[in-house]
């Protein structure tokens, strides 16, 4: 008897300022729709899977808005609602992520009057501002594959307990350059590619960002101390 694959939906909904967070997961990569009304319009916020998360390739919204479908292994909290409301008790905006696929430009509606960050980057490729990613009144813009978790409305005061991580890696052995705030110093935490990465001969930093080269590809962390 073939068993036939559930996928269960993992949801969540927080009603906060007219606004829901619903969290819908693709198993054993079925195709699964999470019902629900997206009239009010649907944002990725965080992605859960290791299997990317892309708009329009594992995951969209249905034909009449009344769902959201995910594909390909694909696990996410998704927003649905009025961005210009959701706002952390804090006072500070929250985030939302913006992906693109390569040779493509993907524009992200959102609020950018008090300014934006990008606080995680989540693609391979090179999320660099005013090259890979920016943003203007209408919203944040990413190309050519970045993919990244950005902070609106400005961020709250970082302590050494909320670092900053950022993926930069050396694409076919060449040296590449990630754009990052580095003023409280930088730490491998985890290293993603077979080449090693060597502190000072495959990567470093410097005030401008971290470099790598020779095909080290690692996630970093960012250090917020003064």
């Amino acid at each position: 008897m073939r068993k036939i694959a559930f996928v269960v939906l993992i949801a969540a909904l927080a009603v906060t300022a007219n606004a829901q967070s619903i969290t819908c997961e693709s198993l054993n990569n079925v195709r699964h729709t999470c019902r629900i009304d997206v009239t009010p319009g649907v944002t990725l916020s965080r992605e859960l899977s290791k299997n990317d998360c892309i708009r329009g390739k594992s995951w969209g919204t249905t034909r009449n808005n009344d769902g959201i479908w995910v594909d390909g292994g694909c696990r996410a909290e998704f927003f649905v609602g009025n961005r210009d409301t959701a706002q952390l008790g804090s006072g500070y905006a929250r985030t939302l992520t913006c992906e693109s696929i390569p040779g493509h430009v993907k524009r992200c509606p959102a609020v950018t009057s008090n300014g934006v960050q990008l606080t995680r980057q989540l693609s391979k490729r090179s999320c660099l501002e005013n090259k890979d990613w920016g943003y203007d009144n209408r919203g944040i813009w990413v190309k050519d594959g970045c993919r990244a978790e950005f902070a609106l409305g400005g961020l709250p005061p970082m302590t050494s307990a909320s670092p900053t991580s950022i993926i930069c890696g050396s694409e076919n052995g060449k040296n590449h350059r990630c754009d990052a705030n580095t003023f409280g110093g930088v730490t491998l935490s985890r290293q993603l590619s077979e080449s090693a990465c060597v502190r000072g001969k495959t990567w470093g930093y410097d005030r401008n960002g971290i470099w790598v080269s020779d095909g080290c590809r690692a996630e970093f962390t960012l250090d917020r101390n003064p």
